[in-house]
This record gives structure tokens, C-alpha cells and sequence, in this order.
């Protein structure tokens, strides 16, 4: 079942949306986030990890976000970063400590 069918039962309800660090991509300029969701957010630290970079970013509900994105990033410390979300990759849950998984 694709993941509009099932979270076809949780429209008007809050979910609680996980995301792993390679599940973001930085976006440039004109781009338009590639159908993802994208997200604007404060980066606090960059640490270059060879091929990758992790941007440790916040937004005002979420103060601890890692982003893993390519060498070739324009992304600095101080700046406001658009990253891209792939929603395919995307993790649903109910919310709560322990929130059940919504999809698969």
C-alpha cells in the first residue's frame, strides 16, 4: 500500500514525523526540492565527514536536527539552509513516547 493509503486514517490527526539524517538534500537556489517537503533551518554546526557533511540545524519547534548532505554543500554555520525531505523514506508515528509506526 503506498503511504497516502496508510495514513488515509490519520487525516485531521497529529502524527509525529521521523527522519533519518541521509534523508535530507540540501536545496539550491531555483531548485524546487525535488517533490520532497522542504524545510528552512538554522545551522548551528557543520562537521565534513569525507564525502558527506552532517549540518547540525534547528527550527523553532525542533532544536536538534542533523542533516546529512553531500562535500559539495554550500551550507555554513550561521546561514539558513533549505533542505528537502524524501517523504518516501519518511517514518509516520502516533504521537506520544511510545507512538506507533504508522507505515511501513
Amino acid at each position: 500500500a503506498s503511504r497516502a493509503q496508510q495514513l488515509q486514517g490519520q487525516v485531521g490527526k497529529p502524527v509525529v514525523l521521523g527522519v533519518r539524517p541521509q534523508m535530507f538534500s540540501e536545496v539550491m537556489g531555483g531548485e524546487s526540492g525535488g517533490g520532497g517537503m522542504t524545510m528552512r533551518m538554522a545551522v548551528r554546526v557543520t562537521e565534513p565527514l569525507g564525502d558527506t557533511v552532517d549540518a547540525f540545524c534547528a527550527t523553532p519547534k525542533h532544536p536538534h536536527i542533523v542533516a546529512r548532505v553531500t562535500a559539495r554543500t554550500t551550507i555554513k554555520p550561521g546561514s539558513t539552509a533549505t533542505l528537502a525531505v524524501d517523504m518516501e523514506q519518511a517514518h509516520f508515528f502516533e504521537p506520544g513516547e511510545f507512538g506507533k509506526r504508522l507505515t511501513a
